[in-house]
């Protein structure tokens, strides 16, 4: 807003401003959230960004919104069935 209202307008410190806010979108979106959420989950960044691409293609918006819980979900249910077979008494 500083620089589209800046006098004498310059349009290199407005492409400049967009720029640093894309870039920081950019990084934001793909590096950071998928990190803090798998961490988060205790899941891979990739498994992650797959489970929302995968997701948001068959469901939509609401599919990219519960692709994370589902995700984890089924991943903790898996583990306590592994964890299960692999300690389970044979009579």
């Amino acid at each position: 807003m500083i620089a589209l209202g800046s006098v004498p307008f310059d349009p290199i410190m407005l492409g400049a401003a967009v720029g640093v806010i894309v870039a920081a979108h950019l990084f934001d979106n793909t590096v950071v959230v998928p990190t803090v959420i798998a961490h988060a989950v205790n899941l891979h960044p990739f498994v992650v960004i797959i489970s929302v691409i995968i997701f948001g293609n068959f469901f939509g918006a609401m599919g990219m919104v519960l692709a994370i819980p589902i995700i984890a979900a089924t991943n903790i249910i898996f583990i306590g069935l592994l964890r299960g077979l692999k300690y389970q008494v044979t009579p």
